[in-house]
Parts: C-alpha cells; structure tokens; sequence
C-alpha cells in the first residue's frame, strides 16, 4: 500500500542512485519486516558479474530508502530490466525470486 503514492528524491551525494521515499497515504499500515528488507537486488556488468545491488530500507515500518550500492565507484539507478532480485536467506547469494528472466554472473544462471 506504501508504494501506491510515494514521492523520491535524491539521496545521496556520491553520484549514486541511492533515493529517499515519502510514502504520502494517511494513517498507512507499518511493515512489520525488518530492515533492511529481506528481498534484495543485484545487477551484472556487461562481461556477466556482479557490480552493484539494491536494498530497500524502511523506517519505523514505512518505505524510507532504495540503496543503490557498488563493489567499486558509485552507480546510477540501474534499468529495473537489469536487476535480478533475490530473498535474503542467511547465505551470502540469496534464493532467486521466482518469474524472472535467467540471468546473472557467468557461472551462476
């Protein structure tokens, strides 16, 4: 229900696509996940490794942050065809989420 109407801004100031959300519902149920969100983002250069991700954070359960992070200089927001989600389990990779395109690092698809 957040994300129906939220307004972004930018977030940071290294050249990242890190935003801000302001979810602008009223009286809108808190998220009882924790933070950040268990289900992540990551996205592959051309040559099929792994270069940077994304993580949603909330705030006192309201949609507060999108993360763009890198292994290296800062990222733009990266094209959502790009991005291959995951849910967080406890293990460094993740479980891939169901429905999405095979794609990935070499060696992983």
């Amino acid at each position: 229900m957040q994300a129906r109407d939220v307004l972004a801004r930018p977030g940071c100031g290294c050249g990242c696509g890190t935003i801000h959300l302001f979810p602008q519902g009223k009286d809108l149920p808190a998220s009882p996940a924790q933070t950040p969100v268990r289900v992540q983002g990551q996205f592959p250069d051309q040559e099929g490794q792994w270069f940077g991700g994304i993580l949603l954070f909330l705030a006192s359960g309201q949609l507060a942050e999108l993360e763009v992070h890198s292994f290296g200089d800062p990222l733009p927001m990266p094209n959502p065809d790009q991005v291959l989600w995951f849910l967080r389990t406890g293990e460094s990779a993740g479980v891939p989420l169901p429905n999405q395109p095979e794609r990935g690092p070499a060696g992983d698809q």
